[in-house]
């Protein structure tokens, strides 16, 4: 199984290999490790927005009527809660909108690093 990650250095995204190869990051048998407080680590849902575009935790969706919701990790599974306007949304999980990999109806529209 492929896991992929969104590796951000002081709010740029940064590749993999260069932050394995400048040490930003440690990989164990635990798993993926940051090495300093101006790294943040942030996985894949496995998950695709409507137009193909691959979602992380983190991302900020908009749906079809313009509510804005962030993806957020609850105990373990991944949720969308919404924000703004739209804050009193309760968490729900992104894999009960699955619709054959891709989200139905969701965009991404904007990724904060923290």
């Amino acid at each position: 199984m492929r896991i992929n990650f969104k590796i951000v250095k002081n709010g740029e995204q940064i590749s993999l290999r260069d932050a394995i190869k400048e040490k930003y990051v440690s990989i164990t048998d635990e798993g993926i490790c940051n090495t300093s407080e101006n790294i943040k680590i942030f996985k894949s849902t496995g998950l695709y927005d409507y137009n193909s575009k691959e979602i992380f935790e983190n991302d900020i969706l908009i749906d079809n009527k313009g509510r804005k919701y962030k993806v957020v990790n609850i105990s373990g599974t991944f949720c969308i809660k919404g924000i703004g306007k739209n804050k009193d949304f309760e968490p729900f999980a992104l894999n009960g909108l699955k619709l054959i990999n891709r989200v139905d109806g969701l965009e991404i529209i904007q990724w904060r690093p923290f």
